[in-house]
């Protein structure tokens, strides 16, 4: 293979080296008819490194001319189209592709990233895949009184560029999540699942019915944290949090439903995160685990897969205490966020149990 100079001097520098490459060896060349072969990089056997294609054939200057080396294009410039192509094309289960495919992410945590999120100050909206932490997004639009409202995206629960995943795509608002991502609808005080969408129902903030439901593959999955844990995306409010049991919108143990919607548990489960991130200014740092998930958000699901696969008993002894524990992680986050409020309404609290409790005493010594 040439050098980058000699190869330019040869062809005057109309080579461009990013994506072009040149070999020369005298006396051989390829010629007409060679286009679109292969130059390959002899391996060595003792080392275990086997044969590469490095270039394509492209052009040259005649045919084996001395001093004139042929031109090839690079394969490395094109790698990630290569694989992604492989990958897209190849009919076979993820554990036997090639091990550079990316393997199929988990589902239900993710919006596409042909979704689309308007930010403040910019005319029009972005897509999903364009959004940084720190962007600050739309969470509730407008109303007669009230302007519209912004928040910052501190996190990502789930960010993949490269996997590929299967969303439910709702017209006409274009709107794309995946199956249990969590879904505001009129009618319903807690958001839904959004396989549990049907035709005819009005998406909140939309106003308008959904005319049709299509299942579309995507590339990339992503799903930004807010601090109110809403934001709206293609126009439609939704949660930052899913259903962690398939088709319920509410904690199901057994047979019985309780009132505890995910939206409100998965909120509360991230108030440490939201603490460290958000209100105390800490970089998230960008952490991940498998497949794009945050380390944040794997430990919680793990965990409660765990919990839900045991006995009643034994989920009524975790359930109760971690359902205590995220109510002090509510109040904690409130007291950091309204401390003056906060206080007003503790002080208010004890003030109202004080003077009830003189009552009483005062009652008990009149009898």
């Amino acid at each position: 293979i040439a050098t980058h100079e000699f190869c330019n001097n040869a062809f005057q520098g109309s080579v461009i080296d990013n994506i072009t490459l040149c070999a020369y060896f005298r006396g051989a060349d390829a010629c007409i008819g060679d286009g679109g072969g292969p130059l390959i990089r002899q391996g060595v056997a003792s080392l275990n490194i086997s044969d590469r294609i490095v270039g394509i054939v492209s052009s040259g200057n005649g045919c084996a001319r001395e001093g004139f080396p042929g031109k090839y294009t690079r394969v490395s410039a094109f790698i990630d189209w290569i694989q992604d192509t492989v990958c897209s094309l190849t009919q076979t289960p993820d554990a036997e592709k090639p091990g550079y495919c990316p393997q199929q992410p988990p589902s239900g945590i993710c919006f596409s990233g042909d979704s689309e999120i308007q930010l403040e100050n910019r005319p029009t909206p972005i897509h999903m895949r364009d959004l940084q932490i720190g962007d600050s997004v739309l969470v509730h639009t407008a109303t007669p009184t009230t302007p519209n409202k912004y928040e910052r995206v501190y996190s990502f629960a789930h960010r993949q560029e490269r996997n590929q995943a299967q969303y439910l795509r709702f017209l006409p608002s274009g709107l794309e999540a995946s199956a249990t991502h969590l879904i505001f609808i009129e009618g319903r005080s807690s958001p839904i699942p959004a396989s549990q969408v049907k035709v005819g129902d009005i998406l909140m903030n939309r106003k308008e019915a959904v005319e049709s439901i299509q299942l579309v593959s995507r590339k990339g999955v992503f799903s930004p944290l807010t601090p109110s844990g809403k934001m709206i995306v293609n126009g439609v409010m939704v949660s930052n949090y899913v259903a962690l049991q398939e088709d319920e919108h509410n904690l199901r143990i057994g047979s019985f439903s309780t009132p505890f919607s995910y939206h409100t548990l998965e909120h509360l489960l991230q108030v440490p995160h939201r603490v460290w991130c958000h209100w105390m200014g800490m970089e998230d740092g960008g952490v991940r685990g498998v497949d794009g998930v945050s380390v944040w958000s794997i430990g919680p699901w793990k965990v409660f897969d765990w919990v839900m696969e045991q006995h009643a008993v034994v989920i009524g002894l975790v359930g109760v205490p971690t359902l205590l524990m995220l109510l002090v992680f509510g109040l904690f986050e409130n007291v950091l966020v309204y401390p003056v409020g906060s206080f007003v309404l503790l002080f208010c609290s004890i003030g109202y149990y004080y003077v009830r409790s003189t009552k009483n005493k005062m009652k008990t010594k009149l009898l």
